[in-house]
């Protein structure tokens, strides 16, 4: 696995705060660590809800979601800025750093990184600031990645009139993928992989086709915050990039085996 990866550009998405304070986070850092050493080009995109939704509950503001997108208004979008590019960036980079990854963070707002337009939700809903990246720069990822750091990227993005945005961190983390041209796409999640019965484990599904996976999507068999993360890793396939997989966060140092389709499940 490590030999076919070397030299390639692999996307991780990260979970949000009950990921990275995981207790096992160690082993997590530790496979980055042995992608990273063995020449695989790591990009990490995290995602934050569970933070935002605490710090929104603290100052009473309310909490929706509609298709696993957060509805965001002026002051959620304020919170979604602090949490993400303030706390939860700086404390993946602090902990990146400590095991000699040379993380630097940013947002998609940096360098123009990421150019983002208001997102509808179904139906023509109004989710409030929520964004869809519409338009990637990929310099300063690459430039980064040259000089050897690892880029660690919070999904706050800016349109072209300069309004923030806040967008989904599996779909900006499939954008990225699809405009870096990706060798794979990692979605590190709370659980290990696509399972047929929501709460079932044994039902897990080891593989799927984009196909299979767009119309389940289509026909709304899929429900919550699996609904991201399904679309996303169908837009990095049907944009060159050449694998995709569902993947529990614990379970990623088991990726780089060569047994590993027993864990998660890789869409293809």
């Amino acid at each position: 696995m490590l030999a076919d990866l070397k030299n390639k550009i692999v996307v991780v998405k990260m979970g949000g705060a009950a990921m990275v304070e995981s207790k096992h986070m160690p082993e997590m850092l530790a496979a980055l660590k042995t992608l990273h050493q063995h020449g695989v080009h790591l990009v990490i995109v995290h995602g934050g809800g569970p933070e935002i939704s605490k710090y929104c509950g603290l100052l009473n503001l309310p909490v929706q979601f509609e298709g696993g997108q957060r509805v965001t208004d002026a002051a959620t979008l304020e919170v979604a800025q602090m949490v993400l590019c303030g706390k939860i960036n700086r404390n993946i980079v602090a902990m990146f750093n400590q095991q000699e990854l040379h993380a630097v963070g940013i947002s998609g707002q940096d360098a123009n990184l990421v150019l983002a337009e208001k997102l509808l939700g179904a139906k023509g809903a109004d989710l409030g600031f929520v964004g869809r990246a519409v338009k990637i720069d990929t310099g300063l990822i690459k430039t980064l990645m040259q000089a050897h750091y690892l880029p660690v990227i919070a999904p706050i993005a800016t349109s072209t009139n300069g309004q923030a945005y806040n967008i989904n961190g599996d779909l900006m983390a499939g954008a990225i993928a699809a405009a870096l041209g990706a060798e794979a796409l990692v979605m590190l999640t709370d659980v290990n992989g696509f399972y047929q019965e929501i709460k079932d484990p044994s039902s897990r599904v080891p593989e799927l086709s984009k196909d299979q996976v767009q119309a389940m999507l289509n026909a709304g068999e899929i429900e919550g915050g699996m609904v991201p993360k399904l679309q996303a890793c169908v837009d990095a396939l049907n944009s060159g990039v050449k694998s995709a997989r569902l993947l529990q966060g614990e379970k990623l140092s088991a990726f780089l085996s060569e047994s590993n389709h027993y864990i998660g499940t890789v869409i293809v």
